[in-house]
């Protein structure tokens, strides 16, 4: 006999979809152990996925992944309907992770874990809890690309009161895009820049380049290094004449901090 419990079960053990442990229970006359057998052990989850944005108003947003097996099930409007409500959820109790999110009781009875795994039955596909992120701020921007990719970026007006809000949401936009690593280049490891320099050093002189010529060739790589990962110093995406530090110059806005999530990444 199959019920709820046992697929539960062997999907704990398996990590196989819902409905494969339905079968499998079925052709083992609901016997766990054999199930478990049939499906070979631990299945590999490869994720797919969906982000989701919720905005609490100017000073506050949130994203939430939520992971699948198959870029198809991201479509699905329950399924979307879902990632929606758990990341409304996650800012009205203020969980502080994943890890509290999943454990919290959205229903009475019923913690988000069950509540997602009850889905994920549903849909005949596995469902996770992926990332979860909260800023708060003077001002908080946000940028969603699909459901693929979301961005939150917490900017800080320079003395004047209120941000432009077109300027903020293209700076999203931007990261979103460009795939910044840090804002300013005194957040980039020392170490990081270390192992460029020996490495862009060893590599020229196995290429025999002049001695006289290394240093410009190694201040070029960190230079470039810096433009590629560094925000501030990013070619702004739709105007390459200017980087993003004279853009937030200009607008007398300070970039805070940011978070950017991409399914896969």
């Amino acid at each position: 006999m199959t019920t709820a419990e046992s697929i539960k079960e062997v999907r704990a053990r398996t990590g196989a979809k819902p409905v494969d442990c339905r079968k499998a229970l079925l052709q083992t006359n609901g016997n766990v152990e054999r199930a478990v057998e049939l499906l070979g052990g631990k299945v590999v989850f490869k994720a797919q996925g969906l982000v989701v944005m919720h905005s609490a108003g100017p000073g506050e947003g949130a994203l939430f992944e939520l992971n699948c097996e198959t870029d198809f099930i991201t479509h699905d409007k329950s399924v979307v309907d879902l990632a929606q409500r758990l990341v409304r959820f996650a800012v009205d109790s203020a969980v502080a992770d994943t890890s509290a999110l999943l454990a919290a009781e959205i229903e009475p009875g019923t913690t988000v874990r069950a509540l997602i795994d009850q889905n994920a039955a549903r849909v005949g596909e596995t469902l996770e809890a992926g990332r979860y992120a909260r800023l708060k701020g003077t001002c908080v921007s946000s940028y969603l690309g699909g459901n693929r990719v979301g961005v939150l970026v917490q900017l800080q007006p320079r003395g004047q009161e209120k941000i432009d809000e077109v300027t903020a949401k293209n700076i999203a936009a931007h990261i979103a895009e460009a795939k910044p690593e840090y804002i300013t280049r005194d957040e980039v490891p020392a170490e990081e820049i270390e192992q460029l320099r020996e490495f862009t050093e060893g590599k020229a002189r196995l290429e025999d380049k002049p001695e006289t010529a290394i240093p410009k060739l190694v201040e070029e790589q960190v230079n470039a290094h810096y433009r590629n990962r560094v925000l501030v110093e990013q070619e702004f995406i739709t105007d390459p004449t200017k980087t993003v530090g004279t853009l937030l110059d200009s607008a007398q806005i300070t970039v805070e901090r940011f978070i950017r999530f991409a399914v896969g990444e």
